[in-house]
């Protein structure tokens, strides 16, 4: 293969990693100090506690801070589930992973899209309860 087209593809690459598309797909918020993953429409964070007291946390952030109905919810010392709807019918999933020993991962998605600014709103209740993640 020449120089010049392994010049032109490494061009094309850089264009494409620089553009707003993976921009759109990767991103990192820094609010009020904590730090937020938003990958492909889901936000990640986590909190240096176990699974039921960010399970806790996040229940009462969308029934009582977000007035967000709740669907379904189950937890165990591993692992947390919480659907809730919206009042523009876009289902909401909060999932929680023990990641290590009082270290939880926290993943909340909007629909089928996600929805960056309210998975973020969501997130920043969260650290108001738990305090800043890990």
């Amino acid at each position: 293969m020449s120089v010049r087209l392994k010049l032109m593809g490494l061009l094309v690459a850089l264009s494409i990693l620089t553009s707003g598309c993976t921009a759109a797909l990767i991103g990192v918020a820094a609010a009020g100090g904590a730090t937020y993953w938003y990958v492909r429409g889901e936000s990640r964070t986590q909190y240096p506690q176990d699974v039921p007291a960010v399970f806790n946390a996040a229940v009462a952030v969308l029934e009582q801070d977000m007035k967000v109905p709740i669907e379904s919810r189950s937890y165990d010392a591993t692992v947390g589930r919480i659907r809730a709807r919206r009042a523009d019918d876009n289902e909401v999933k909060v999932a929680l992973t023990l990641l290590a020993s009082n270290v939880t991962r926290v993943a909340v998605r909007v629909g089928i899209a996600g929805d960056r600014h309210w998975n973020e709103l969501f997130l920043d209740h969260l650290t108001k309860r738990l305090g800043p993640p890990a």
